[in-house]
C-alpha cells in the first residue's frame, strides 16, 4: 500500500473548462510539496480536490482516481476528512463560522468530538504560536486581512490532522508574519512529520522548506520532482511559466526598503490627508495622520498586520468616514463615494463581480456612469489585465487571480483620478501582476492621475512604486523611494 497521496489519469472539468488535466503524481506521507504556477493554471483545484471539496462542494466532473493511503478519496466529503486533512481556503473570510477569534480556533476541534480540556489546550498553544493571545476575545470581522489570514491558518492546526493543505497562506501577512509562518510550518513538520501541500506564488520564501516541487501550468502537471531538481531548472521553468525565482527574498523590516526622501516641492497633492483619526468600536485605529499623494505617482503604503492599512484605503476612497481631520481629493473636501474620482479594489475582488459573464461585469460601470467606452478601449483593458478569452466566464467562477484582474479593470474602465489597491497580489504569478502594474503606471501618468498600493510584496514596490509609506502604530512613520538590497541588483529581485 502507498502511503500519501496518489492522483492517477486525474482530469477536472467544469463545463468545457478543464480545472486539472490528466494529473499522475506521488505526495509520499511526512513531505512538504510547493506546487506553484501562473494564475489560473489549477492550484487551487488541486486543493479543493485534494481536500474533499470538489466534487462535493464545488460540483465538476472528475475522472481518475484521488487516493489517500490507498484508499479512494473522491467518495470522502470534507467532513469526512477534516480530522484527517485541513484545508487553509485561499480566501480566508469565507470559511470563518464563529464570532469571535478564541471560537473560530474551537470550532475544528468541537466538530471533531475532543474534550474540552483538550480543545481548551489546543485553542491557547495554537494562538500562541501564531501571536493570535492578543485577539482571542476579538470579534472576527473587526480583524485586518492578515490577521484573519493567521486565524485561517490556525484554525486548521488546531485539530492537529495528518495534512495540511494551505492556498496562497503568504497572501495578508506583513514581513514578520511570513517569516514566522515558514518557522511554524517547519517546526511543525519536523515535531509531528506532518505532510503539507503549499499552493503558493512566493517560491523564494517556501522553496527552502520544501521536500518536492511541483508546477501546473494550464491545467497540467509540467515539472514535478525534488527541490534539489528544481533548483537546477529554476531559471528555465521560472522564465518560461511566468513565477517568481526562488533566489528572491523579501526583506525582514521595512525600514531596510525606505530610503530617506523629501515630497515633491513643485506639484499640488492630489489627495491630501491633514490630522484624520478612525476608531472602531473605542478601538484607535489612526492616529492624527498626514499624507500626501500627488498626481501621476504610485505610493505604496506598507506596514504591519492591523496598523490600519486598509482603513487608511477605505477612508481615501469615501468608503469610511474619519472620526475628526481633514481629505482632500483634487482640491476638495470629500465627502461622498464616486467611483469616477476614486476607485478602489477590495481585499476580496468577489464582493466586486454582480454580473453573470466577465464582459457585462465590465461593461457595467461605464453604462451606469453613461461613459462612452469604444470597443478599442476594452480590448486594450482586457490585454492589459491578461483576461483575453474569459468575456464569456461567470466571474465567480474564474480562478481568485482573475477575479482580481475582472475588478481591477472595473474600477479602471471609470477612469477615476485616484485608484486603491488593496493587497492586488492575492492569486497572481508574476507574469501577469507586472503586466497589470505595467498598465496602472502608465495609466496614473498618462492621466495624471495617483494609485495607492497596499501589498506587503517588496518585489512589486521594488519595481513599481514611486513612493512608499510605512504605517505603523496608526501614523505614517517614514516616507521613502524604495531602496535597493545590500548585494541584490534590481534585474534580480
Amino acid at each position: 500500500m502507498n502511503n500519501g497521496f496518489t492522483l492517477e489519469n486525474l482530469t477536472v472539468n467544469c463545463g468545457e473548462n478543464f480545472l486539472l488535466k490528466n494529473i499522475t503524481m506521488n505526495i509520499p506521507s511526512g513531505r512538504i510539496l510547493l506546487v506553484a504556477g501562473e494564475s489560473g493554471s489549477g492550484k487551487s483545484s488541486l486543493g479543493r480536490l485534494m481536500t474533499g471539496l470538489i466534487p462535493h462542494q464545488y460540483p465538476a466532473v472528475v475522472s481518475g482516481s484521488v487516493r489517500l493511503d490507498g484508499e479512494n478519496l473522491l467518495d470522502k466529503t470534507p467532513e469526512q476528512l477534516a480530522g484527517t486533512i485541513a484545508h487553509v481556503a485561499s480566501e480566508p473570510w469565507s470559511r470563518f463560522f464563529q464570532i469571535n477569534v478564541r471560537d473560530e480556533l474551537a470550532f475544528g476541534p468541537r466538530n471533531l468530538g475532543w474534550s474540552p480540556e483538550r480543545t481548551e489546550a489546543s485553542v491557547h498553544k495554537t494562538a500562541e504560536v501564531l501571536g493570535l493571545t492578543s485577539l482571542l476575545h476579538s470579534r472576527v470581522d473587526t480583524l485586518s486581512g492578515g490577521q484573519l489570514q493567521k486565524l485561517s491558518i490556525g484554525a486548521a492546526l488546531a485539530m492537529e490532522s495528518s495534512w495540511l493543505v494551505l492556498d496562497e497562506p503568504s497572501a495578508y501577512l506583513d514581513l514578520a508574519s511570513l517569516h514566522r509562518l515558514v518557522d511554524i510550518l517547519m517546526e511543525i513538520h519536523e515535531l509531528k512529520h506532518l505532510g503539507i501541500v503549499l499552493l503558493e506564488h512566493r517560491i523564494g520564501e517556501f522553496a527552502p522548506i520544501a521536500d518536492d516541487v511541483a508546477i501546473l501550468n494550464n491545467a497540467e502537471l509540467v515539472f514535478h520532482g525534488s527541490r534539489e531538481d528544481f533548483g537546477k531548472r529554476a531559471d528555465s521553468l521560472c522564465d518560461s511559466y511566468g513565477l517568481r525565482h526562488p533566489d528572491i527574498h523579501d526583506p525582514a523590516q521595512w525600514n531596510e526598503i525606505i530610503t530617506d526622501e523629501a515630497e515633491p516641492e513643485d506639484s499640488e497633492p492630489l489627495l491630501e490627508v491633514e490630522n484624520i483619526s478612525f476608531s472602531y468600536e473605542r478601538e484607535s485605529v489612526l492616529e492624527a495622520l498626514h499624507l500626501r499623494v500627488y498626481p501621476g505617482e504610485i505610493l505604496a503604503i506598507a506596514g504591519s498586520n492591523g496598523s490600519g492599512k486598509t482603513t487608511l484605503g477605505r477612508i481615501a476612497a469615501g468608503l469610511l468616514k474619519p472620526d475628526n481631520g481633514i481629505i482632500r481629493l483634487v482640491g476638495k473636501k470629500k465627502s461622498s463615494v464616486d467611483g469616477r474620482i476614486a476607485g478602489m479594489l477590495f481585499q476580496n475582488p468577489a464582493s466586486m463581480l454582480f454580473s453573470d459573464d466577465v464582459k457585462k461585469e465590465l461593461l457595467s460601470g461605464p453604462d451606469n456612469y453613461r461613459i462612452d467606452l469604444t470597443e478599442n478601449d476594452l480590448e486594450i483593458m482586457v490585454e492589459s489585465m491578461s483576461l483575453a478569452g474569459l468575456m464569456q466566464r461567470h466571474p465567480q467562477r474564474l480562478s481568485k487571480g482573475q477575479r482580481l484582474r475582472v475588478a481591477i479593470a472595473a474600477v479602471l474602465l471609470l477612469n477615476p483620478q485616484l485608484i486603491i489597491l488593496d493587497e492586488p497580489i492575492r492569486g497572481q504569478d508574476w507574469r501577469s501582476l507586472s503586466k497589470m502594474m505595467g498598465y496602472m503606471k502608465n495609466y496614473v501618468r498618462s492621466t495624471n492621475s495617483a494609485c495607492i498600493l497596499i501589498t506587503h510584496e517588496y518585489k512589486l514596490m521594488y519595481h513599481f512604486a514611486d513612493r512608499i509609506a510605512l504605517l505603523e502604530d496608526g501614523i505614517i512613520k517614514r516616507t521613502g523611494s524604495p531602496a535597493n538590497r545590500t548585494g541584490t541588483d534590481k534585474a534580480s529581485i
